[in-house]
Formats: C-alpha cells, structure tokens, sequence
C-alpha cells in the first residue's frame, strides 16, 4: 500500500483556479493532511501569498516584541535607578552581657508611634535556649535568661514605614509576576527572576533594601538541594527503561482487558508520581501510553487525562513527590509543627486513597459504555488516515469554490482505502511491545532502585523524632552520592545535564519574591483579612470555615497560575492563620489542606502534554 500510495501522479491545477474560499479550507485541515503530496498545488499558492503577507506579519510581530522590550526596559530602569539611589540597610548593633539568672531590659529606641523594629540576637545560648523567655514591654523588650553567663549581639532595624504604600508596591510585584507568568510574556524562570529584582527594589522604595547576605539567606537552600539531588536520581533511573518496561509488563498481565489495563496504568502512575515529581512521571508514562492504546485500538487521549490526573493525584502523597509539598514540608515553621515525612505521609495517603477510588467510580460511570473509548480509535494506521481525510472531506461546503479541493481529498480516501490489513493478534502486539520497550541497562536498574529504597527508608527513619538528624535534603544527597559512586558516573557534563536548573532558579526567585512581599506586609494583611472571615463563624465550625477555604483557594488559583509561587505565598498565610493566637488553629489540618488544594488544583484545567501533541492527538479539541 505505501508503494501505491508514493506513486501515485497527481495532475497539476493552475494557481488561478484554486480561489481564497478553497485555500481557506486548506490551510484549516490538519497537518497531516494538508502538507500531503496531493495538495502541492495549493501550498504552492499558499506560498506565493504567503510571500506578500510576511512583510505585514514581520511588522506586526516587531511591533509586540518591541512593545515588549520598552515594558520590560522600563522596569529595569526602574530597578536599576532605585538600586543606585538607595543604599543597603545598615543594622545597629549593641554588645550586651548579661549575669546567669537574670533579668535583662533592652531598651528601644522609639522616637515616635510611627517606628517599627525588626531585631535580631545573635550568641550562644546552650541547650537551655527553650527556656529563655522574652516579653514585650511599651519601650523595651525584657528577657529572662536561665543559664551561665553569656555575651550577645542585639542587633535592630529602626524605620518609618507608611503600610498601606508598601502593601501596594507588594500587591505590584505579585500581579507583574502573575500577568508575565498567565500570558507567557517571557519564560516564567525570567519572570521570576525579574519580579524578585523588582521586590528588592520595591524595598528600596521604602528605605529597606537589604544586602546581599539577607537575600541569600531568604533562599531555602534544604527545598533547593533535595529538587537538585532527586532530579538526578530520577534522571539516572529513566537511563534504564524501567518505566516503559513497566508499562508493558502491566499489558502482558492485563490480557488485553480494556479496564484492567487503564486502571493498572492509573495506580502505577500513581505509585511513581509518590516518589517522582509528577510532571516527570506524565513525561515518561505518557508515550509507552499512547502505543498502548493504539494497540488496543483505544482513543489515548481520554486514558491520557486520567493518566495526568492520577499523577498529581499521586504526587500530593508525600512531600517529595510534588514541588509544592516540597515548599511546604520545608518551611521552618511546619518542621517545628511536627509535619515530618511520615506524617506527611500518613494524613496524605488516607486522602490520595479517598481521591483514587472516587476518580475510579468516576471513570467507571463516565465511561459506562466502553465504546466511548473507542469512538474516535484506528485499527490499523492504515484506517486511521482514512479516518483522517474523512474527517477533513466532512468539513468542506457543497460549492463550487470548494469542488477542487474535495476532489482531492476524494481521490486520497478511495486509493487509501483500496488496501486492507490483517488484524495482529495479542501475542503479536505484546512481542512488539516487549522488542521497543526493554530493560535498556539492568545492572544500573538494580543500582538506581537499590539506592531509591535507601532514600526512602532513611526519609521514613528520620521522621522519628527521636532518631532525627538528617533532614530530606541530606537523605537524598547521601543517597545521590552513593548511586554516583556504584554506577561509576564520572561525566559531570551528562550528570548535570539532567537537573532542570530553569527550575530550580524559579523556586529561588519565589523564595526571595514571597520573603520581600511578607516584609511588605501583604502576606499580613491576608492572614488578617482570612481571620477575620474565621471569626465571624461561631467557634465550633471556625477550623472547617479555615480549611474550606485553603483549600478551595489554593485549589482553584492552582488551576490557572503555576502552582509553585500560588504555595510560596499561601504557606506563609497558613503559617500566619496557625500562630494567630486569637483563632487558636492547629497547624497540621492546614498543611493537609494546602497539600490538597495546589496538587489537585491541577487538574483543574487538563492541557496536553508534549508527548501526546507529538503523536498526533489533542485532548483540549475532546
């Protein structure tokens, strides 16, 4: 049949007779069909107009880059002028020693109800840090020290602030990065990037810019070392094959059953995206899956939005499995909350539980008639480009503008069908299966799950508090370096070139970002303005009023704007929402909460993955 179809002549049309109507048609058929040797004639035409309209798309695309450029120049010159204007803050620092079992006031330089401190207490406290108290009197901070003698650095930031002026400028970073982030202005790694500068200039504008070492510190190196160290880890393992083989190994034993296979492919991606970031797993699930279910003459793009869903249903399971949990299980305030990796586990995987057999029953009820499923699939690759130019020969008019072009696509769906092929059978699929998907490098399998184990036992030990003194990071960096020394990787270049490091600057940019808009005081007025809201609840109902709406917040704002910076700034909220006195909330059914919401929020609006576009099916057109 391929031969017939390559041979075939097709008689050249004049340029004059395919008029704009027929050429419109054209260019909206799929690429597939429309860059067809058949239509050469009217690509020729669509060429030679092409050639006359390039010039006005050239200017029209200068002129939105160009509009781009001044917009982004002008926020640079906006940054750079407040950076040279305004020095760094310089702190005051005051040498104090203070006797054991004493009672010590320092006095604070107010000048006016206007004034803020910030204040910090550098020294050695020993092991009795816990007991030493400090309390807030009108002009001094008063603290009782229980222990030896000691020498301490206070050290504080006297300021006038004008609140209200500095909860904007925090308000104008947040949209800036959210409006460069929603309409792709540039990269979101860039956006980032420049909003954090343009936050380090806000502060400026307020007479706060801090130096370089207060914004290194802001950076939570733990998050940024344990994404570093699993995307290697994972990277390495991918070398294998194993999540293809996988696959496969889930068709040998599913038979050829329709559900037992999706619903096998749904707890595996499950499974994985627990250990594996979820956007990775959706990645690496998603091609094997398309094969598969054009070898079980299913439509892919239904199984492949359940399989989307199933990872970030899997990914909110523990805190290594989704960026978002990452920032959460990291931040200081929920480590000292007790949310440790089991925990985080524990609470999470009773609700991801929930979640599986609720979107199974869905799937089930959705999809009562199987034949949904198979409504738009190809038994052979041969019907599927059938369906194809059928499919386009349906969208064409009954006018004469049109005839040629339906002539066309007539003549290519009666030579495509003239050739017929035999049905393959279960065995034959599965051997083909099995020949493209192997175990590509089983000794660095062994290794690369040898070492995925120890990280997660020593991720499960830690969590006992007893026995606590590596932190996530450290666990997965000790288990980094042992894979690299028993897989003998000694090529930096190729280690490297597997950490996703666009990634990893935006998740430092957020860090800086959210710190400055805390500073600002937005993040304050948030958690004031929500508790508030909690309040005018009677007090029996104020924690479910609180986690309704984390969760439906972080949810549904997920489900349009990366999730990443949407956690960054609600994690600081939640922290705010758990200390307020007033409210008297615990800390842990928040977290659960602003696990769910982020994670889950994702699915709010299913796009396609980059694998499923490049095999030809587009879930946003079902």
């Amino acid at each position: 049949m391929k031969s017939e179809v390559n041979d075939l002549k097709y008689e050249s049309i004049n340029l004059e007779e395919i008029c704009d109507t027929a050429l419109n048609k054209w260019k909206s058929l799929p690429d597939s069909i429309k860059n067809d040797p058949c239509f050469m004639d009217f690509q020729r035409k669509f060429n030679e107009n092409a050639a006359n309209s390039e010039q006005n798309k050239q200017q029209s695309f200068k002129i939105i880059q160009y509009s781009k450029t001044i917009g982004l120049s002008l926020i640079w010159i906006l940054i750079t002028c407040y950076l040279l204007i305004k020095e760094e803050k310089v702190l005051k620092h005051e040498l104090h020693t203070i006797g054991a079992d004493s009672t010590y006031k320092l006095i604070l330089p107010y000048e006016s109800d206007k004034h803020t401190v910030r204040f910090w207490i550098e020294g050695y406290f020993g092991v009795g840090l816990d007991e030493n108290t400090t309390n807030v009197c009108k002009d001094c901070l008063e603290f009782n020290f229980f222990g030896d003698y000691l020498e301490f650095v206070f050290s504080y930031d006297l300021d006038i602030e004008n609140p209200t002026y500095s909860i904007i400028l925090a308000a104008f970073v947040l949209i800036f990065l959210y409006g460069l982030i929603i309409w792709e202005v540039v990269h979101r790694t860039f956006a980032s990037v420049l909003s954090s500068a343009l936050a380090i200039a806000c502060l400026a504008i307020v007479n706060d810019r801090p130096t370089m070492k207060e914004i290194i510190n802001w950076i939570d190196f733990e998050t940024i070392m344990l994404l570093f160290c699993m995307m290697i880890i994972t990277g390495i393992l991918t070398e294998t094959g194993v999540f293809n083989y996988l696959a496969v190994f889930v068709y040998r034993h599913t038979k050829g059953n329709i559900w037992a296979l999706i619903h096998s492919l749904c707890i595996l991606t499950t499974v994985i995206s627990a250990f594996l970031d979820n956007v990775t797993t959706t990645l690496l699930i998603s091609p094997v899956t398309i094969t598969l279910c054009e070898t079980m003459e299913l439509d892919p793009v239904p199984v492949l939005m359940m399989i989307v869903i199933h990872a970030n249903i899997g990914g909110t399971t523990t805190p290594v499995g989704d960026p978002p949990n990452v920032i959460i299980t990291s931040n200081p305030h929920v480590v000292q909350g007790g949310v440790s990796f089991m925990t985080f586990t524990k609470f999470m995987g009773m609700g991801v539980f929930l979640c599986v057999i609720s979107t199974a029953f869905y799937i089930r009820v959705m999809y009562r008639n199987v034949e949904k499923l198979k409504k738009n699939c190809m038994v052979s690759q041969n019907d599927k480009l059938v369906h194809e130019w059928e499919e386009a020969l349906k969208t064409l008019g009954s006018s004469d503008n049109e005839a040629v072009l339906k002539g066309i696509i007539q003549e290519k769906i009666s030579q495509l069908t003239s050739s017929t092929m035999e049905p393959e059978t279960f065995e034959l699929k599965l051997k083909k299966m099995e020949q493209m998907y192997p175990i590509k490098d089983k000794p660095l399998l062994y290794k690369a799950c040898a070492v995925l184990i120890f990280v997660i036992s020593l991720f499960l030990i830690e969590s006992v508090p007893e026995i606590q003194r590596l932190s996530l990071s450290w666990c997965a960096l000790l288990g980094l370096l042992l894979l690299l020394i028993i897989s003998n990787k000694d090529d930096m270049d190729i280690i490297l070139s597997k950490v996703e490091w666009p990634t990893l600057l935006f998740f430092a940019s957020m860090f800086i970002i959210m710190e400055i808009v805390d500073r600002l005081g937005l993040i304050k007025l948030i958690g004031d303005i929500t508790k508030d809201l909690i309040l005018s609840v009677p007090t029996a109902y104020q924690l479910s009023l609180a986690i309704i709406i984390i969760l439906w917040v972080s949810g549904i704002v997920s489900a349009f704007i990366d999730s990443i910076p949407v956690t960054a700034m609600m994690v600081k909220v939640v922290v705010s929402i758990a200390q307020n006195k007033t409210l008297g909330l615990p800390l842990s059914p928040l977290i659960w909460a602003l696990a769910f919401g982020p994670c889950l929020g994702g699915n709010g609006t299913l796009v396609g993955a980059s694998a499923n576009r490049r095999h030809g099916y587009n879930p946003i057109k079902s």
